[in-house]
């Protein structure tokens, strides 16, 4: 792709070469993607918090084969959830909901790590067994990772 600048003629003067700055999703296959709405919980006011309407992805590096999970908000692209998939813990179901989860984990989408608790709903059941199963394999996946380097 290129894009050309001009001249008060409007005659181009050089060819720019447009450049896609590399984001660390081309390094990583995506495992699970789909839309949801995320929910973090908070301590301060004791009630769940909407966090976002977005997609949500489950992603393995292709250099480590650890598991992270991202979301970006809809319409403006913002990260809402970023983490590792912990192989700590579990996936939970959200008060006899087959369409809602929760689980805590160590959350770095504001830049810096933050304890949260999340729950995020699906629009069909079928969408978050599938969320579930990839979430569960991811888990067990980072376990054996995390396992190997511990000995």
């Amino acid at each position: 792709m290129s894009a050309t600048s001009s001249t008060a003629e409007g005659q181009p003067d050089e060819i720019l070469n447009i450049v896609v700055p590399p984001n660390a999703e081309t390094e990583e296959d995506c495992i699970f993607e789909d839309s949801c709405i995320l929910f973090r919980y908070s301590r301060e006011i004791i009630e769940w918090v909407g966090r976002g309407i977005g997609i949500v992805k489950i992603l393995k590096s292709k250099k480590t084969g650890t598991y992270r999970i991202l979301m970006r908000q809809n319409q403006t692209y913002r990260v809402c959830l970023n983490h590792q998939i912990p192989y700590l813990g579990n996936l939970l179901p959200k008060k006899d909901c087959s369409r809602e989860f929760i689980w805590t984990a160590y959350d770095f989408a504001d830049g810096h790590e933050v304890r949260e608790l999340f729950a995020i709903r699906f629009g069909l059941p079928e969408i978050a067994y599938n969320f579930k199963t990839a979430f569960e394999q991811a888990k067990e996946e980072n376990k054996k990772i995390h396992d190997s380097k511990a000995k």
